[in-house]
């Protein structure tokens, strides 16, 4: 009197008399469940997912027989989160001809990102409906990173390594767009070496090295690989290992440079002097694609052990990479520090002018002017000249017409008028009203500085502690 296909539970007890506390007691089995077998509807059997991705993956069954019919009239599968799915979704019907032992699938989609699914395959016939096992999935993470792993370095020695990673699985992207090692001295290695790019075609199962050199002998160094993809960038775990002695060549580290705008101190220590006196120490300094222009920068002389020496590079441009090691050489050889790379910080370019005295200050260099800047209904007023210059213009861009008391400033596309005792100052021909006028003072021709400094699209700044004012171009 069961129904077919639907689930039966059991298990086993045994009823004994416990003497001790003398009462009877039961202890049960392990809870099983079965399904009757209807011989007369088909067979199907459910195999694993495929193509799993954060929002959809393949469902894979099977029809292993027809049942006492000869075909099935419609088959699929049914899917859900819960352990007992429910929802049906329809992968053929009579018409496909589907035949005994043909695979089937269906491409599912909609779902959820990082989720379990359960799903079983299912046919009908003319006597019943069929049903496999069930299987689970669950669907990858949204926006997944790739996986890359740090293998152990190989090929130790007193400058150098062999640094080893692997690819072992691309995320949810089918390439993977750069991949490499980040090293240094410090538990977090902040020293990044690129192996490669989209361009290499790696596979996931891939191994990928770098050879590393220009180290500290007896020093150890950690480093961890990376690999990105289009979602973003992913690290494998941080390893380390120690290099081998300098066999008497010099140990020198490389510090972190300071740097401001447009230049860098840089840092060298000599860690040992090695088996002999150092006859030269000092910089190697580039820019990472462009070895070939690398300058070095040489002191003769000595050191003693644990001296550091330091060097000032200036006219370096801001928005460049810049690479630098230190190294030291006696007659066993030369010993390098580690690469540290470094950008400088961008110029500013700045002028302060001070109330009534004549020096002032043009992007970091002192200038002095004819005429002082002085306070006038509580307006500041600038000799035009010096104004120009603290704003980028030249002697070419600035046009005094004598006949008209005018005065016109031209820098790119702006083109600024101011007339001595006007309230109009004009840019590009539209007028703006001012509530001061240009005026002729001590035989030069002065402006209302923030009017003009707004007009190019910038602040004149006032510092009423200072009595200094300051424009800043970038």
């Amino acid at each position: 009197g069961y129904d077919n296909y639907d689930p039966y539970y059991y298990r086993a007890y045994v009823k004994y008399q416990d003497l001790d506390f003398d009462t009877e007691r039961t202890i049960y089995g392990s809870l099983e469940s079965f399904e009757l077998n209807d011989q007369g509807a088909p067979g199907v059997t459910t195999a694993s997912a495929a193509n799993i991705e954060p929002t959809s993956a393949t469902l894979n069954g099977r029809i292993a027989y027809f049942g006492d019919d000869d075909g099935v009239t419609e088959y699929g599968f049914y899917f859900g989160t819960s352990s007992d799915p429910y929802s049906k979704k329809i992968a053929g019907d009579v018409s496909d001809n589907i035949s005994e032992g043909e695979q089937f699938d269906y491409n599912l989609t909609g779902l959820n990102p990082d989720t379990k699914y359960y799903f079983r395959a299912y046919a009908k016939n003319s006597d019943g409906t069929g049903y496999g096992e069930i299987y689970s999935f669950t669907t990858k993470k949204d926006g997944q990173l790739p996986g890359v792993i740090t293998d152990n370095a190989a090929e130790i020695e007193s400058d150098s390594a062999i640094l080893n990673g692997k690819i072992s699985d691309f995320g949810n992207d089918d390439e993977i767009t750069e991949y490499g090692f980040y090293y240094g001295p410090s538990s977090s290695p902040s020293a990044k070496v690129k192996v490669g790019d989209a361009s290499d075609d790696i596979d996931e199962g891939d191994k990928f090295h770098y050879d590393l050199s220009g180290l500290n002998p007896a020093t150890k160094y950690y480093f961890k690989a990376y690999a990105r993809n289009s979602e973003g960038i992913a690290y494998g775990t941080i390893k380390n290992f120690t290099t081998l002695s300098s066999n008497g060549k010099p140990q020198v580290y490389t510090w972190e440079p300071t740097t401001g705008d447009g230049y860098a101190v840089l840092y060298g220590t000599l860690r040992e002097e090695g088996n002999s006196e150092i006859e030269h120490y000092g910089f190697y300094v580039g820019s990472p694609g462009f070895e070939d222009d690398e300058v070095k920068i040489d002191f003769d002389g000595s050191l003693d052990k644990n001296e550091t020496f330091k060097y000032k590079l200036s006219g370096l441009d801001y928005g460049v990479v810049y690479y630098v090691k230190a190294y030291g050489t006696n007659d066993q050889g030369t010993g390098y520090g580690s690469l540290y790379y470094f950008e400088v910080d961008k110029a500013a370019k700045v002028t302060v002018f001070t109330i009534d005295s004549p020096y002032y200050s043009l992007f970091g260099t002192p200038k002095l002017m004819d005429v002082s800047p002085y306070i006038k209904n509580s307006r500041t007023y600038m000799p035009i000249r010096y104004v120009a210059y603290a704003m980028g213009l030249t002697d070419a861009d600035i046009i005094w017409d004598e006949a008209t008391r005018t005065v016109l400033l031209t820098k790119g596309g702006t083109r600024v008028t101011l007339i001595i005792g006007s309230h109009n100052l004009w840019v590009n021909g539209i007028p703006t009203p001012m509530d001061v006028v240009p005026e002729i003072s001590n035989n030069r021709t002065c402006l209302p500085i923030a009017w003009v400094a707004k007009a190019f699209g910038y602040n004149a700044v006032w510092n009423a502690a200072t009595r200094q004012v300051t424009i800043q171009l970038e």
